[in-house]
């Protein structure tokens, strides 16, 4: 029993933990992780794939932007 208790209290620490890293992040990468319709936070694992396919979607964006100033460097 207190062994149960104790994972169930570690996973909501984690948790809570990553939702502050979420915040954290999705305020310095300026992505929106609410959901839309009231501004509440989404579900714990619904934010986390929302933030990874956002920073994803920076990226490709920083890499084709790079490659066409090489491009055009090049000319």
């Amino acid at each position: 029993m207190e062994i149960d208790k104790a994972r169930w209290l570690v996973s909501q620490s984690g948790q809570q933990k990553v939702s502050s890293m979420i915040g954290w992040l999705s305020e310095k990468l300026k992505i929106d992780v609410t959901n839309g319709n009231n501004g509440s936070r989404m579900g714990f694992w619904f934010g986390i794939m929302n933030l990874g396919m956002e920073i994803a979607r920076k990226l490709r964006l920083k890499a084709a932007r790079a490659a066409k100033l090489m491009e055009m460097a090049s000319v």
